[in-house]
């Protein structure tokens, strides 16, 4: 996993839309427990993602 996406604050930005490509090598890999303003969509092309909502 790349740190710079880690990184990322998709909240600093004034665009309406950001796209980002992320490679994951692990089978087992997570974020920290985090949160956003903006909305998020995530698409998993192969694999799978858990996004736990409070």
């Amino acid at each position: 996993m790349s740190a710079s996406w880690r990184s990322f604050d998709p909240d600093r930005s004034t665009s309406p839309a950001i796209a980002l490509r992320v490679e994951v090598a692990e089978h087992e890999s997570e974020a920290p427990v985090h949160q956003h303003r903006k909305s998020q969509l995530v698409l998993a092309l192969h694999g799978g993602v858990v996004c736990e909502v409070p």
